[in-house]
């Protein structure tokens, strides 16, 4: 299911398992955003009750992003979202705003990392959206998937594309940040 919105305020998981947020600053079309928007319908289906993917009107982005800027995030990690210019998924398992990063857990999935090889990011939002559906934990999944980069499982197979496994944020209890690429490294197997 995916949901548009005018404030993140009022997103709540209700039934569904896991709440999935695209937020972008940049509205400025190029091959990553405009193969992110083609796919964003078919992700929202293939969650189909268990999670949802929820997008903030065009017109009101920056206002969610800020919503999100006022949790407590560690300052490494609200540096980048603030700098982060490529559209990028947080994903938490309860409403948005009772949600708290120091208690409760998310998982942020950046694109930047796809702007030289768009052509996986479908495969990364099937590999999550599978998850949901199936009823697994996405964001244990995409803890492990971080594990695995932070240990290098990825390198040897991929050494040439080691910027799609760079996981720059320091390990922050409950919160996850992995790049894309590491998604599509982990569906092609160790």
């Amino acid at each position: 299911m995916e949901w548009n919105v005018w404030s993140l305020k009022h997103v709540t998981r209700a039934h569904r398992d896991v709440i999935v947020i695209l937020l972008a600053w940049n509205r400025f079309s190029n091959r990553v955003t405009d193969e992110i928007a083609r796919h964003t319908t078919e992700f929202g289906h293939l969650m189909k009750y268990r999670g949802v993917l929820v997008m903030p009107y065009p017109e009101r982005m920056q206002d969610a992003l800020n919503e999100v800027l006022e949790k407590p995030w560690p300052e490494a990690l609200s540096a980048r979202i603030r700098t982060e210019r490529y559209p990028f998924l947080l994903l938490i398992d309860a409403d948005f705003e009772a949600f708290d990063p120091v208690t409760g857990r998310s998982a942020f999935v950046w694109f930047s990392d796809f702007r030289q090889n768009e052509e996986p990011i479908w495969q990364v939002f099937d590999a999550i959206g599978h998850r949901v559906e199936a009823g697994e934990d996405a964001i244990a999944y995409l803890t492990s998937v971080a594990e695995k980069a932070r240990a290098g499982r990825f390198r040897a197979r991929l050494a040439k594309l080691s910027k799609y496994v760079d996981v720059s944020i320091p390990l922050i209890p409950g919160v996850v940040s992995v790049n894309a690429g590491a998604v599509w490294a982990d569906l092609l197997g160790d």
